[in-house]
């Protein structure tokens, strides 16, 4: 023991460094020191916090996704460990704390789904009955939580009652008591301590303390903390108590700040059940990644710089409520009109034509190219199900197992079964035999028996699944020609017909590709988004069930189109890559910003006043992002109504920094209403969009990337606004050649500003950098926010009006990244800070409009070059707005 004492001794007199240094070569003496109670009670607090924390951090920062979530899961108060100390998070690196609170954030909140939480009532219904089962009475701890439970009950219930968050508590509690049973031991004093502290809280003012989530998250995790402690068989650190009266006395302050995280709770929230969804499981239990409408770190809890991503809750209203800004609309490049002339379609090395060129005609389908089936089963292709090398272990009838076709299998099982919604999940599991425990169909059931008529359910099975496997089941014939895997760092496009996308869909409906179920590390397509259907079946809550039933409506009305009238026309896949050395400079970059028109507008959306123009889908690295799983926002909502663009999940390997998806061709099928929880499918729509000579609709969509951050300040780094620049001008940038006048527009608007924390007026100057460079207009949609509006146009007006370049305004967003903090909230938006920069300040900046900026991401100034009541009424600058004043950009 003395040696011990000697050894902490030791570790609480060395710098950070050192004693990092030693816990990382000899991690065993933490355990040596914090394991013995008698050793603890002897040090000073914050001696035993830093070295758990310098410990713990080194532990989690070393550790795979997945080792981290399990320790988190196992130890949840490791976190407050660590976060709740500032003097440990100053020493920290950004990204190591907001990968860890990430990581435990989405731990949290996922268990506290619905179905969690009815879990936890039934777990502590169980309790009582644990403790008939050991034969001895309630420990201390239970009888305390019973006492609270019954004062309780005696104070007034008005906001209390109803609160889920303190449900959660009493549960938590219940857990605890559970624990302590099944170590045969009684609770620790920590654990009643706890108790008498949620009892003193509850007797405090329950104005705005009742309503904060982050309180009652921190007594949760205290409460976690103690039952943790008892499964280690050990008393709760100093620490750790120390944790809970701080906790205490939390609640004694002020509550305006924790009024702020009320609003980002709600999002976090929504973000875990729309899809959250990095580490919702697909396939197996690989994470999914998600489209810029999902998960994302958060900022450093200390740092009130930014209080998290803001989703919109409802699409904007339509076109035609106000104006707009800048060139008129109706100005800007479209296709057909603008285009040269097309050259002939062939196949090259870099392009593949699964169809006959000479077949191409308006009213019939084109025929596949060759005419017999063809097999490639590598790594180069598509693993197709057809192959004959695609093989299945089979049961035999003395019980012994063979190995057969699969295809065949598939075959047997979607024909011979008259498919119903009783037995649709056993055929599927016929040749999946081996996910009969994993997978369910829940989303599917609550569609036919929940939301559909029965009218309409006796429908889809008598004539749309019919159809639907009769197309499936054509793949040998209609996709006669091995289909290549668009790889990383391979610039290739495959063109196909709309009758192969709709049999390589029918095929994913019925989850019938092989090896695409596996997507754990070092598996074939571990990099490869997922493809089967299996996971749109599954449900797992009432919100989830909902969203992936409006989501199914699409897909139904999609094959119940294409069953009854095939589509004749064609699509193409691009994988566009560009050379670093091919990049701008940006820095140096001497292209004048007023060399492109631009207009801009609040109402509106991409895919219903862009047609015709480069449309951008706000793009998660795996393509698709949520479509199949529980996301349902811009990229999602794009892939429901186009439902041909699913198809490129199959062969697309995830993106890269310099690498885009361009889609041309793919049809438009369903109208919608709503955005991410709100969404719905509303009826038909008739894509009247023209074709090309190439048979394609006239509808070009760019799937670009942005970069998830985990702090509001991080994204104005040097790196990674090149990084957003050079995504965005691949994107843009056309590899044919073509003239400017030929090149369409681009239509875009809050690119990675959802849950992926994007700064919605930086990434608008970094897509109008980048539109610059490319030589195209650009139309932009700010989703209905006019305050973005108001000052990203106005600000853009001042830019031009100074003759600045593109060089001149990458500089001067460094300059205000120099200006920002890491811990504290922006003074300025980036708009407001170029306009200072040019002498022309606004004064009426309040604390109360920078606390509305950080709510809403939306500006405090009022606009300077446009009246805010009225969108498309220009009003004189100030008369310094034209003075020579350089700024720091100089």
């Amino acid at each position: 023991m003395r040696g011990k004492a000697a050894g902490l001794h030791k570790l609480t007199t060395l710098s950070t460094n050192e004693r990092q240094r030693i816990l990382k070569q000899q991690p065993h003496v933490v355990n040596m020191i914090i394991g013995q109670p008698q050793v603890v009670s002897r040090l000073r607090r914050d001696q035993v916090c830093q070295i758990e924390a310098d410990h713990i951090l080194h532990t989690l920062t070393t550790l795979s996704t997945n080792g981290r979530q399990r320790i988190l899961k196992q130890q949840p108060h490791v976190v407050n460990m660590i976060i709740g100390q500032p003097q440990v998070v100053s020493r920290l690196r950004r990204d190591q704390v907001c990968q860890i609170e990430a990581d435990h954030r989405l731990h949290t909140l996922t268990t506290l789904s619905t179905n969690e939480r009815q879990k936890e009532t039934k777990n502590s219904e169980a309790t009582a009955a644990c403790s008939q089962h050991d034969n001895r009475p309630a420990t201390s701890s239970e009888s305390t939580e019973k006492r609270s439970s019954v004062s309780d009950r005696s104070r007034p219930q008005t906001a209390h009652t109803n609160d889920p968050v303190n449900k959660r508590e009493t549960k938590n509690s219940e857990a605890t008591a559970a624990c302590s049973q099944h170590d045969n031991r009684p609770a620790t004093s920590s654990e009643s301590t706890e108790k008498r502290s949620s009892v003193s809280d509850r007797s405090r003012p329950q104005t705005a303390h009742t309503n904060d989530p982050v309180n009652k998250r921190e007594t949760k995790n205290s409460e976690a903390t103690a039952a943790c402690s008892q499964h280690d068989n050990r008393p709760a650190t100093s620490s750790e108590s120390t944790e809970k009266r701080s906790s205490m006395s939390d609640t004694s302050r002020p509550q305006t700040v924790p009024h702020q995280s009320t609003s980002h709770a709600a999002h976090e929230e929504e973000r875990l059940d729309s899809e959250a969804s990095d580490t919702v499981s697909y396939g197996n239990s690989t994470p999914e990644m998600y489209s810029d409408s999902e998960s994302s770190c958060q900022s450093l809890t200390n740092s009130p710089a930014w209080n998290g991503p803001h989703i919109p809750k409802s699409k904007p209203p339509a076109s035609g409520a106000s104006q707009g800004k800048g060139a008129p609309i109706q100005q800007l490049n479209r296709m057909p009109d603008c285009l040269p002339l097309f050259p002939t379609l062939h196949a090259t090395k870099t392009r593949t034509v699964l169809i006959r060129t000479d077949t191409i005609k308006e009213d019939r389908v084109p025929s596949p190219h060759p005419n017999s089936y063809e097999d490639l089963w590598d790594v180069e292709h598509v693993r197709m199900p057809c192959s004959e090398e695609n093989l299945y272990p089979v049961e035999t009838p003395n019980g012994r197992k063979e190995l057969k076709k699969r295809w065949e299998v598939i075959k047997t099982s979607l024909i011979r079964k008259n498919l119903s919604g009783y037995n649709f999940e056993e055929t599927i599991l016929t040749y999946n035999s081996r996910f009969s425990q994993k997978w369910n169909f829940d989303a599917l059931y609550t569609l036919f028996n929940e939301i559909f008529a029965s009218e309409e359910t006796k429908k889809v099975f008598s004539t749309v699944m019919p159809g639907m496997v009769q197309l499936a089941l054509e793949l040998p014939h209609i996709c006669t020609q091995p289909i290549p895997l668009l790889k990383k760092q391979q610039e290739h496009s495959i063109t196909l017909s709309q009758k192969q996308v709709a049999c390589l869909l029918a095929n994913a409906f019925f989850c019938t590709y092989p090896k695409r179920n596996a997507t754990q590390k070092h598996t074939q397509y571990s990099t490869y988004p997922s493809i089967n259907f299996n996971t749109l079946f599954q449900g797992f809550g009432d919100n989830e069930l909902a969203r992936k039933a409006e989501k199914l409506k699409c897909i139904f009305h999609y094959f119940r189109r294409v069953i009854s009238d095939m589509p004749t026309g064609t699509v193409t896949f691009k994988r566009q890559v560009i050379k670093e050395k091919d990049f701008p400079r940006w820095d140096k970059s001497s292209m004048p910003l007023d060399g492109i028109r631009i207009h801009m507008a609040s109402d509106g959306t991409i895919e219903d006043d862009g047609t015709g123009m480069l449309e951008v889908d706000f793009a998660n690295k795996i393509l698709g992002g949520g479509v199949l799983g529980q996301g349902c926002v811009q990229e999602e909502i794009r892939f429901l109504i186009c439902p041909e663009m699913i198809v490129s999940r199959l062969f697309t390997e995830q993106l890269d920094k310099n690498e885009c998806l361009i889609m041309t061709g793919c049809e438009r099928y369903s109208n919608y209403a709503g955005y991410a929880d709100s969404f719905e499918w509303e009826s038909d729509h008739q894509d009247k969009t023209i074709r090309d000579p190439w048979g394609r609709r006239c509808t070009e969509v760019v799937a670009i990337d942005a970069t998830r951050f985990g702090s509001h300040t991080e994204q104005f780094r040097g790196s990674q606004v090149i990084r957003e620049l050079n995504k965005a001008y691949c994107g843009f940038y056309s590899s044919r050649g073509t003239k400017r006048e030929h090149l369409p527009a681009i239509a875009t608007g809050n690119w990675g500003c959802g849950a992926f924390g994007g700064d919605s007026r930086l990434k608008a100057f970094i897509q109008i950098m980048a539109a610059v460079e490319a030589g195209r207009d650009m139309c932009y949609f700010t989703f209905g926010d006019k305050r973005v509006l108001n000052d990203v146009y106005d600000t853009y007006e001042l830019l031009k009006k100074k003759k600045r370049t593109v060089g001149d305004l990458f500089l001067q967003i460094q300059h205000y990244n120099k200006s920002l903090s890491r811990f504290f909230r922006p003074q300025q938006n980036l708009c407001e800070f170029i306009w200072k920069a040019f002498g022309l300040a606004d004064n009426s900046s309040t604390d109360e409009n920078r606390q509305d900026y950080n709510h809403g991401n939306s500006s405090p100034r009022q606009s300077r070059l446009t009246d805010d009541t009225n969108e498309g009424t220009s009003v004189d600058p100030p008369t310094n707005c034209c003075s020579s004043s350089p700024g720091p950009s100089s």
